[in-house]
């Protein structure tokens, strides 16, 4: 059940995320022209991945931060302490 809800849901992520990212133009400016455009749509991810591992780096660290700060909170929910 949760296999076919999670495929749902990516398959929901992935048409709403090409909905999207296929009106999007990645510009740079140049002398001749104000604008030139580098990229339509999905042409701009591997021009953008960097920024995009760094995304993920930051969210990683910041949910491991959260996460080790709660834990630290909740020292009785660790194993071998008993509960009265």
């Amino acid at each position: 059940m949760c296999v076919s809800i999670y495929a749902a849901l990516i398959a929901l992520f992935f048409y709403y995320s090409d909905f999207v990212v296929s009106g999007f133009i990645l510009a740079v400016p140049t002398e001749e022209s104000a604008m030139m455009s580098v990229a339509v749509g999905w042409e701009m991810v591997p021009q953008l991945w960097p920024l995009m591992v760094l995304a993920m780096v930051v969210s990683s660290a910041l949910t491991l931060f959260v996460t080790f700060k709660i834990q630290g909170r909740n020292k009785s929910c660790c194993a071998g302490d008993e509960h009265v």
